[in-house]
């Protein structure tokens, strides 16, 4: 099969196998968008068809690999069951005046705004500082007011706690609190590789706020930051604190989960359950391939409270304190991304599914990446990806009537 892209923006097709070992064709594309101030205040969007993004074949951090936020995912998932809706930002405070708390609103509405599709709101809260006390309940202090922060899970709940082999304070760790052999073995040659004893909050290992005793008493402390960014309505009461210093954390507990508007790391929890399992039952009998109890819903990056099961190309967008005068809304026209299949039986415009939208507001831009998948024995000569702005003429212009 041949594949053509007729359109300026970036496309792909490759070959996937799903874990029915069936094979497939994916088709991927990428359309971006900039975000313009007009003199009223209010934005429009411009498409991005001279300098047109590319597609993403790495994922991109904030800082060091594995141990900063992700901003962007590689393109390059087979499939995708939900829509990512993704939002890299810095949150204001309102008026541009320093304050100790506000929340940032994110939503999307159908263009005439009678039809909420998703939304999604999160608290922002200054520096604070948690004070372990046995005696009597935990403290956590009042915040500092501030100006602006990033949402990044760096300030979201989580965190990990580590002691090196060379650190001076290692002989000061109980027996029952150092790595195995068999954990040495497994983190191999990846941080924190040179470890005597590691715990870590498994749904967000980059954050603020987890701690647990064993370490407190190690590094002779009682004091550590509080988290900065956290789901709205949720606050850490002397409970969760409590249970997470012994151990007993509920990672179901919306309390713990990080709170944010970007990507989830492919190792933390629950995404990296959804992979499957790999064994020796696996390397015996599957490997190369997928495992049986493989999700696709891995592929999915986003939160699951940012997963969309469908969204139209045409939206509205409205995200408040993520610029420093305000919010920013705007609106994405409803434009059509389509793969044309040459058959035997004629051409079949077949319109690709939007996975993943990406908006940053730093940036003001917008990245939206389209798939759609067809079983590589389908007898199709060739595909092509195209990209329609007037999607009501697409008949007419793929059908042409025959004048009388």
């Amino acid at each position: 099969m041949k594949f053509a892209n007729k359109t300026p923006f970036d496309a792909l097709c490759y070959q996937m196998v799903d874990k029915n070992d069936a094979e497939y064709n994916v088709f991927v594309a990428k359309v971006g968008f900039n975000l313009i101030q007009q003199e009223n205040g209010e934005y429009r969007v411009d498409i991005q068809d001279e300098n047109s993004v590319p597609l993403s074949f790495q994922d991109v951090y904030a800082g060091e690999m594995n141990k900063s936020a992700v901003l962007v995912e590689s393109d390059l998932a087979p499939y995708k069951p939900y829509c990512d809706v993704v939002i890299n930002a810095t949150a204001y405070a309102p008026g541009g005046k320093a304050c100790s708390a506000f929340s940032v609103k994110a939503q999307l509405t159908s263009l005439d705004g009678e039809i909420t599709l998703w939304s999604k709101e999160v608290d922002i809260i200054g520096e604070r500082r948690i004070t372990r006390n046995s005696l009597t309940a935990h403290h956590i202090s009042q915040p500092k007011p501030f100006l602006s922060l990033p949402i990044n899970y760096q300030y979201a709940f989580g965190g990990e706690c580590v002691i090196d082999k060379q650190d001076k304070r290692a002989s000061r760790i109980d027996k029952k609190y150092q790595l195995t052999e068999e954990q040495l073995i497994a983190y191999g040659d990846f941080p924190p590789c040179n470890a005597i004893a590691h715990t870590a909050c498994m749904s967000n290992p980059i954050g603020l706020g987890f701690c647990e005793s064993w370490y407190l008493d190690v590094i002779k402390e009682d004091c550590w930051s509080a988290p900065r960014i956290m789901n709205v309505g949720r606050a850490l009461s002397n409970s969760h604190i409590s249970k997470m210093l012994k151990g007993k954390m509920d990672l179901s507990d919306p309390v713990y989960s990080p709170a944010g508007f970007g990507f989830i790391g492919r190792g933390w929890s629950p995404r990296l359950a959804k992979a499957g399992t790999y064994d020796q039952e696996w390397i015996d009998n599957r490997h190369p391939h997928l495992p049986h109890d493989f999700d696709f819903n891995y592929w999915n990056g986003a939160p699951e409270d940012q997963q969309v099961v469908e969204l139209p190309s045409g939206l509205h967008v409205s995200i408040t304190n993520v610029r420093p005068d305000g919010e920013i809304s705007f609106n994405l026209p409803n434009h059509l991304a389509f793969i044309l299949l040459r058959a035997e039986q004629g051409v079949i415009p077949q319109p690709m599914k939007l996975d993943t939208l990406l908006i940053d507001t730093e940036s003001l831009t917008v990245h939206l990446t389209y798939r759609y998948l067809i079983k590589a024995d389908i007898p199709i000569s060739a595909a092509e990806f195209r990209y329609e702005i007037h999607p009501l003429t697409l008949l007419d212009k793929l059908y042409p009537r025959s004048s009388v």
